[in-house]
């Protein structure tokens, strides 16, 4: 794993963070203004924040070049993204859409 895979990933986490921090502000805007929603964007910017530690530790596993531990690493951080991406698919889904409620969103599930 090179320094420039982890750079990377660093710059990933930040985008992915600001997404979701963007996403928040449009909705506090929007008036599809739900406190669920807006508690599980806060959810989300807290899991970032843990992909920025984990890939810290992630650095820190290649230099001592552990590998099955840098694999690990690398898992949980991609496994972690998708999930918030899939999530914000569907926020920004529900606002193109215009859904009535978020009771009727996929985010009771």
């Amino acid at each position: 794993m090179e320094q420039i895979t982890i750079d990377n990933i660093f710059l990933s986490i930040d985008q992915l963070e600001q997404a979701v921090i963007a996403a928040r502000r449009n909705i506090e805007r929007s008036k599809y203004t739900h406190p669920e929603l807006l508690t599980r964007l806060d959810c989300y910017v807290q899991v970032v924040k843990k992909q920025r530690e984990l890939a810290k530790e992630l650095e820190q596993s290649r230099i001592a070049q552990d590998w099955i531990e840098a694999n690990r690493l690398a898992s949980l951080i991609r496994s972690s993204s998708q999930f918030i991406a899939g999530e914000m698919r569907a926020v920004i889904g529900m606002l193109r859409t215009g859904s009535a409620t978020f009771r009727e969103s996929n985010f009771d599930n």
